[in-house]
């Protein structure tokens, strides 16, 4: 119980962070929801963007749970905690922050005066003209998951580790780069108004297996090792676990948790290629149908003629 109700923080970019977030949020939905009509289609984007706003503020209070709760002070003193810390800013934030799809509503949060200006620079600026074309080039597949996955292991080297363990400046741009690598890797698998991925439904499994098996080759080496990987956690006193069992636990929450939101992103996934394919069936059938009828018809019509 310790564990659960004990070492509460408040780290006060972390809370500044959420707070400006969710203001924007709020401020600049309510701005669209103004302007919207009230036809049966504006109805539906308004309810939908409602229930996109659930998945945001899921995302806000994650945020919280991983860097503001217990679990940011135990895992100083647990390997295990740390590694759940890690999840959830890998595979828990990034997928609820893209199906809230913030962008629109919080550029709209935005004063009028520098929302316009965002967007002119964006648009007809050189400046503006260089970003997008660098983001077309960060935003391919494999691009991403490279990213993800170098951020995984570039912090996950025993020096880099044993050293945000020592110094919080990198260890707050440990956590920025995990929320961001997150963020650009599941952009490619579910996509967020008003992007969307690139890639078609099928070819989305792949950038799963480039996530997992790699995760898989890093664990595999953790849980076997003889020794332990990070000599930080030797000079904490009292805590009540080996080294080696706690490294063990850690390895198998990195096995096993990543297998879950993937698990059910690529079930998804997986359902809407095929349900995609059966669409475009009914449609060839229908096509091929109607090709027939008009040929029987064409061909009726040519017989009576005199």
């Amino acid at each position: 119980m310790n564990l659960l109700f004990s070492h509460w923080s408040a780290p006060p970019t972390v809370l500044a962070g959420v707070l400006i977030s969710l203001v924007l949020y709020e401020r600049g939905l309510r701005r669209i929801d103004s302007r919207s009509g009230t036809s049966a289609a504006e109805l539906e984007r308004r309810k939908r963007r409602h229930t996109q706003r659930y998945a945001f503020l899921g995302g806000l209070v994650m945020v919280l749970v991983a860097l503001a709760s217990p679990i940011d002070y135990w895992s100083d003193v647990y390997f295990w905690v740390h590694m759940i810390q890690h999840m959830i800013l890998l595979l828990v934030i990034p997928p609820l922050v893209l199906l809230g799809a913030p962008w629109m509503p919080m550029l709209r949060g935005l004063p009028v005066p520098a929302s316009r200006a965002i967007l002119r620079w964006i648009y007809r600026s050189g400046g503006g003209r260089l970003l997008r074309r660098t983001g077309r080039v960060l935003g391919h597949p494999l691009v991403a998951v490279a990213a993800f996955d170098g951020t995984i292991f570039f912090w996950h080297v025993p020096a880099m580790f044993d050293a945000t363990l020592r110094i919080p400046v990198l260890h707050y741009t440990e956590h920025v780069t995990f929320i961001v690598a997150g963020l650009w890797l599941w952009g490619q698998l579910i996509g967020s108004h008003p992007f969307s991925p690139r890639l078609e439904y099928f070819s989305r499994i792949w950038v799963i297996a480039g996530v997992l098996f790699p995760n898989w080759g890093l664990v595999i080496g953790m849980g076997y090792a003889g020794h332990p990987w990070y000599g930080a956690y030797a000079s904490v006193p009292g805590r009540g676990i080996s080294l080696m069992n706690d490294q063990g636990l850690a390895a198998a929450i990195m096995w096993v948790t990543p297998m879950i939101p993937f698990g059910i992103t690529a079930f998804w996934t997986l359902n809407k290629w095929l349900s995609k394919d059966a669409d475009e069936d009914e449609q060839l059938a229908e096509l091929l149908y109607r090709a027939r009828l008009e040929a029987r018809t064409t061909g009726l019509s040519g017989h009576g003629a005199p």
